[in-house]
């Protein structure tokens, strides 16, 4: 299920706020409690726990605002259950078990760092060697076509490093253009907007710090909830 956010008669939700754009946002229901919230090129922003994005999957505990102010109500808008099965916490300042999903998070975010540039390797590495070795299959092949005792022939085979030079020069060339940037700018983005304190009434992104720091931490530095019981 998808539904469209904007001011334009023809979205599945219309806003009449002057902030938000004629086609501000795009959101797909994934299954019960996931979606893929993206941005329509939108003046003013969709957010997600407060940080701008472009296009993220999130959860029934993620903030979706359009703009500055209009907080989007997903189980309201799609039609969803609210869980209720949650118990009140015997200390409202605990968020132990919320805080050790998180390190899911930032493990998942190193692995698919690495997995990322590790396969931008290894393309960039297939394709380097293969519009290198391009031109010497070429110079092999002219070697059979043009006669043996010609003045081509004499050329050609004495000319095998231009071709090797030639192909080594394009490889780099091409290659050098080849970046892995966009799929990481993308695999930031999903993270930044997880990797944030568990009290939804702080939501603050807890940026590149690794887990293990908060976790010895123990706590929010923004909202003095607790991480960990150290």
């Amino acid at each position: 299920m998808t539904k469209t956010f904007g001011r334009a008669d023809d979205n599945d939700v219309k806003y009449s706020e002057r902030d938000i754009s004629g086609h501000h946002a795009r959101v797909t229901l994934i299954d019960s409690g996931n979606f893929l919230v993206e941005d329509l090129n939108s003046t003013n922003g969709t957010f997600v726990n407060g940080y701008r994005i472009n296009r993220s999957t999130i959860s029934l505990k993620d903030e979706l605002r359009l703009s500055q102010y209009k907080i989007v109500n997903l189980i309201e808008i799609f039609g969803l259950k609210k869980d209720n099965t949650q118990q009140p916490k015997s200390d409202p300042k605990d968020y132990t078990q919320e805080f050790d999903t998180l390190k899911q998070v930032w493990d998942k975010y190193q692995k698919d760092r690495i997995a990322i540039t590790k396969a931008h390797q290894k393309r960039t590495t297939l394709v380097r060697s293969g519009i290198t070795l391009a031109p010497l299959i070429v110079w092999y092949v002219l070697q059979f076509i043009v006669s043996e005792n010609s003045a081509a022939s004499k050329v050609i085979k004495s000319n095998y490093i231009v071709f090797s030079v030639l192909g080594s020069t394009i490889a780099m060339l091409f290659t050098g253009n080849m970046s892995p940037i966009e799929e990481l700018m993308q695999l930031d983005e999903e993270f930044r907007v997880k990797y944030v304190c568990p009290n939804n009434q702080c939501r603050t992104q807890l940026g590149n710090v690794p887990w293990q720091s908060y976790n010895n931490q123990g706590k929010c530095f923004r909202c003095g909830v607790k991480y960990s019981k150290q």
